[in-house]
């Protein structure tokens, strides 16, 4: 059997720091998925963005998110979940605070594929790391308090987003992410317990890279329909390069399982907690998807395509 270290959340304080670091350091992550849409228009006009470089400022964090969430969840498991979490939160501050001081479009993109990967680090970490820092009888509740929590976050980001945006500049929609991330890497790294999924095991690389591969290629197959329609060769050609990877992902996965003796302490990337996230990454990449053909939600965008319109 896989062997589950980690020092439980047995006392309330300790259950209430878990808590306070999963739920800040993954509201970061969940609210920059919604928040930077409102700065879209004037963060065009400030930096002199087309329209194609504004969408990408959006694209870029979803598609690395979605193309290492996977894999950031397995290495939290090997080589420790404080460890990467914490890890995530530095890579997200970092790459929030590039964001914020960024002169020009193309590295306001960059900086945003950056904050994908931390956000790949962190968002399966809060979920392992409440998971194991908490025992049966109480995890449903904390999970769901994560949940209701961070649900709340993101439905008050627009408007948080909009006055940060009006009463100083759109770069503090990300240079806001730095005491937020402060107080969580504080929290986390003195307050949690380091724990592990899997005693000895090994990073399964033929797995890790076909998932990136997979949900990559799927990720950016479904933006470019979004955009440009299902008719788009480079979108046709994505999603099925998607497809055929995640079936080989299933193959070599299930073929690692069944030569392993004992299944559960196998080196494979596929476990339940993976295909949870996996679920999660297709359902972004769905609605990720209706953002760019639901008409109510691609009003944004044409409110900055012309310069002259707000």
């Amino acid at each position: 059997m896989a062997v589950e270290r980690s020092e439980p959340a047995s006392r309330p304080d300790r259950g209430a720091w878990v808590l306070a670091a999963t739920i800040i350091a993954s509201s970061m992550a969940f609210i920059d998925m919604t928040v930077v849409n409102v700065a879209l228009p004037v963060l065009q006009r400030g930096l002199g963005a087309t329209f194609a470089e504004a969408q990408w400022v959006v694209e870029a964090y979803t598609l690395f998110l979605s193309a290492l969430v996977l894999a950031g969840g397995t290495l939290g498991d090997l080589y420790g979940r404080r460890r990467c979490f914490c890890l995530g939160i530095l890579i997200f501050a970092l790459a929030s605070g590039a964001c914020g001081l960024a002169p020009d479009p193309i590295a306001l993109i960059v900086a945003r594929a950056v904050q994908g990967m931390g956000s790949a680090l962190l968002m399966p970490g809060s979920l392992a790391i409440l998971a194991a820092g908490f025992p049966a009888e109480r995890r449903g509740r904390a999970i769901g308090l994560w949940s209701a929590a961070s649900g709340v976050c993101v439905a008050i980001a627009p408007a948080f987003g909009g006055w940060l945006i009006d009463t100083f500049s759109w770069r503090w929609v990300f240079l806001i992410n730095l005491p937020l991330a402060a107080v969580a890497l504080a929290i986390t790294w003195t307050k949690l317990a380091e724990s592990r999924g899997r005693e000895g095991g090994r990073l399964d690389l033929p797995g890790t890279v076909l998932a990136t591969l997979g949900l990559g290629g799927l990720t950016f197959g479904l933006i470019e329909a979004g955009r440009a329609g299902f008719a788009d060769v480079l979108a046709d050609g994505s999603i099925a390069f998607g497809i055929l990877a995640l079936a080989a992902f299933f193959i070599v996965e299930r073929r690692s399982r069944w030569l392993d003796q004992d299944p559960e302490r196998s080196d494979s990337l596929w476990t339940e907690r993976s295909s949870q996230l996996l679920r999660c990454t297709l359902q972004r990449g769905r609605q990720h998807f209706l953002t760019f053909t639901d008409s109510d939600c691609v009003i944004p965008f044409h409110s900055f395509r012309q310069p002259g319109k707000n």
